[in-house]
């Protein structure tokens, strides 16, 4: 049962929310303590797998090892305070730009200092409360052309300089 339900790769823990058959693979959380028996941290830049469709809310809390995420064209699911103060996370990469995440909850990047540029896909239409909270070292950020919504303080001290507007807003 474990081995149908549950797969590590490197300190990734991947949970299948469906069936052995036909896995639907949500990214879960990390175990830091396998960061550091890892001398050639070979996943601070990290590809999540593809097929997963789901990163859980706090699955990377606190996961200062991580420099750069890749998220797969699968994924339409980011939690609540997903990524929240992952102090070294300096990139987030929606790949080919295709994902069909439509929000991004609560306190998804709330205090990633470190956090300099994120590639937001076109499919996203709302950014909720504190998103970038506390986001000091973002300076730019171009919005997707289908977002019509942006929550309260989701800017709220970063250091946004510049926004770039979709052709034709």
């Amino acid at each position: 049962l474990y081995e149908a339900r549950y797969k590590w790769d490197g300190p990734f823990l991947y949970k299948n929310m469906s069936d052995p058959v036909d896995p639907k693979w949500a990214l879960t959380g990390y175990d830091s303590g396998i960061y550091e028996k890892n001398v050639d941290k070979k996943y601070s830049n990290y590809h999540v797998l593809p097929g997963t469709y789901k990163i859980s809310r706090d699955a990377l809390t606190n996961c200062d090892e991580l420099f750069e995420i890749y998220i797969p064209t699968t994924d339409t699911f980011i939690g609540t305070e997903t990524f929240n103060s992952c102090r070294n996370l300096t990139k987030v990469v929606f790949e080919n730009n295709k994902p069909q995440l439509e929000f991004l909850e609560n306190e998804t990047f709330y205090q990633n200092f470190s956090l300099q540029e994120v590639q937001l896909p076109d499919s996203l239409e709302v950014i909720q409360n504190e998103v970038f909270f506390g986001c000091q070292s973002l300076k730019r950020i171009t919005f997707p052309k289908n977002l019509m919504a942006i929550g309260s303080r989701a800017f709220c001290g970063s250091g946004l300089e510049q926004v770039i507007l979709p052709e034709g807003s």
